[in-house]
Formats: C-alpha cells, structure tokens, sequence
C-alpha cells in the first residue's frame, strides 16, 4: 500500500488546500471568517479522508464522504466567485482542480468496489 502522501489525489486537494488558503487570505474581512474559513475546512478534511481511505480496508465510506466533501467546497467557490470575493482565475484554478479530484475519486471508488466481491462472476 503506497503512502498516502505519495497518492496524486493527495498532492491535488493538497494543492486545494494551499489555493484556498491563498483565497481566503485575498477575501474581504467579513467574508474570510465564515466562507473563507468554510472553505478551507472542507479542503483539509479532504485531505484527512484520503489518508483515512488509504490505509482502511473498506475505502469506500471514506470515498463517498471525500465527494460530498468536494461537492460543498466547489458550492462554496462558486459562490465567492458569484458574489466577487473569488476572482475568475481563482474560480478557474480551484475548479480544475476540483475536477481532477473528482475524476481521481470517481475513479478510485470504482476500484474499490471491484475489489470489495473479487469471486462474483462476470456478466
């Protein structure tokens, strides 16, 4: 089992983590301790539930809690980015690399659960 700092999904929210620091640093005062901080809450326990689903034998839950996670981080971008506390760029950055996250989850959830019944028969 490969450490899970060395895991690509790792370096990406990892790497969310880092960009949503630096917005929250940029946001307006009044916005940066409730959507700033919301957002950067929802990046490191990403990153938590990756280290989680890595190293317990049933990945799933972990996978399935690390896309709703995802899904409320991308709800709380687009809604600095529509209010304008999230510029386009920034939008755009964080968005590519929600998606990559996304199509790393997507794909990882689909391993485990073909791991979970090995000696079901093929259709």
């Amino acid at each position: 089992m490969a450490m899970h700092q060395d895991l690509p999904i790792y370096k990406l929210c990892y790497q969310l983590t880092v960009l949503s620091m630096g917005f929250t640093r940029q946001m307006p005062r009044d916005v940066k301790l409730t959507l700033g901080r919301d957002l950067y809450s929802e990046c490191m326990a990403m990153v938590t539930l990756i280290a989680r689903a890595n190293a317990a034998r049933d990945k799933a839950p972990h996978i399935q809690a690390l896309t709703e996670r995802l899904d409320t981080a991308r709800t709380l971008a687009r809604v600095a980015h529509d209010t304008r506390v999230l510029s386009h760029k920034a939008f755009a950055q964080a968005i590519q690399v929600m998606d990559a996250v996304g199509r790393q989850a997507g794909g990882w959830l689909r391993s485990t659960s073909g791991q979970r019944n090995p000696a079901a028969p093929a259709a």
